[in-house]
């Protein structure tokens, strides 16, 4: 199953590789650390899906990153930034970050510009071609 997150709903840990950290810093992704997987932190579930909010660890509850590196801080962990599927799931969110007190997060949503976006269904692709990140849902869809 999957691991839903923010970038305030994000896990971090400190890096151990110089290599991690070019590849959080380039825009290349970041693959999964077994041991980081296996000792990642859930803060609640929801319809199915864990989730760890940034701003209720001591750890990173101040820390401010890009999109990149937010996605492949959780993306080392297993996990994704939040893909927000369903109304239901944006109340939920809203309601940690009202609690919280936080204004604003990363999703995994993105626009689709690599290789394969060209195709017809996602012309013109600023309307149809974005997509969340951490399911590979089309948004809209």
């Amino acid at each position: 199953y999957r691991m839903k997150s923010l970038l305030i709903l994000s896990f971090f840990s400190f890096y151990s590789s110089s290599a991690q950290d070019l590849n959080e810093t380039t825009g290349a992704l970041t693959l999964p650390n077994p041991r980081d997987c296996a000792n990642r932190i859930k803060h609640t579930q929801f319809n199915g899906h864990n989730y760890f909010f940034s701003w209720e660890y001591d750890l990173t509850k101040d820390l401010k990153v890009d999109w990149v590196t937010g996605r492949n801080i959780c993306r080392r962990h297993c996990m994704d930034l939040v893909s927000v599927e369903t109304r239901e799931e944006n109340e939920f969110i809203k309601q940690r970050m009202i609690n919280g007190l936080i204004r604003f997060f990363w999703t995994s949503g993105r626009k689709c510009n690599f290789d394969g976006c060209d195709r017809a269904d996602l012309q013109p692709s600023i309307v149809n071609g974005w997509f969340w990140a951490g399911s590979d849902v089309r948004l809209g869809s």
